[in-house]
């Protein structure tokens, strides 16, 4: 008897539902089919699930399978259907990924903006809550990026005081917004 005669036993036999020529089937071509899954997409665990899968759609749908006159290319070919199909979905899935990080960034880039602006304009009503002096050296410092010396000689006073109101108002601002930077913290660390 020739290995296409047993093959096609092999498939009445499972066509009838005996498990085991199902299992010598799958014995027999299992590795082979493999190597071919893996050849075409790279990875063992998804070539070997496109057997497993192919294999368990034989058994599930015995009672259908068609008479085969070469059972080993219509397995070869129902292999290649399914990595096609495994291709495709791995495109999707890379496309509806990539689409997804894109997203994210998006609705990252709108809440850092959000939290930009709510932190500002906090900030905003805090200095306006500072005497007139602090805020003067204090945004010249911050905002006009000046050095104590320079802040000094615009408004006509030694370094050590700006560099005391500069001191103050940040120890102000610290214990205004402590509360604030720390659930900040927090809700980063429970979104990592």
């Amino acid at each position: 008897m020739s290995n296409q005669d047993l093959e096609d036993n092999l498939f009445q036999s499972i066509r009838d539902g005996d498990e085991r020529a199902y299992i010598r089937l799958y014995d027999c071509f299992k590795h082979e089919l493999i190597q071919y899954a893996l050849q075409k997409l790279g990875d063992p665990a998804e070539a070997e699930d496109v057997i497993q899968d192919f294999f368990l759609s034989i058994w599930s749908n015995r009672s259908q399978l068609p008479a085969i006159n070469n059972i080993r290319g219509y397995m070869y070919l129902a292999i290649r259907n399914r990595i096609l199909n495994a291709l495709r979905k791995r495109k999707n899935q890379t496309h509806y990924l990539a689409s997804l990080g894109s997203f994210m960034l998006q609705q990252e880039s709108i809440y850092g903006k959000i939290y930009e602006k709510e932190l500002q304009e906090s900030l905003d009503k805090e200095l306006d809550k500072l005497p007139n002096r602090m805020q003067e050296v204090f945004k010249l410092s911050r905002e006009e990026h000046l050095s104590h010396k320079e802040i000094s000689q615009q408004l006509g006073t030694s370094e050590q005081t700006v560099s005391k109101q500069i001191t103050n108002t940040l120890r102000i601002l610290r214990s205004k917004f402590k509360a604030l930077i720390w659930g900040i913290s927090l809700l980063i660390s429970l979104l990592n």
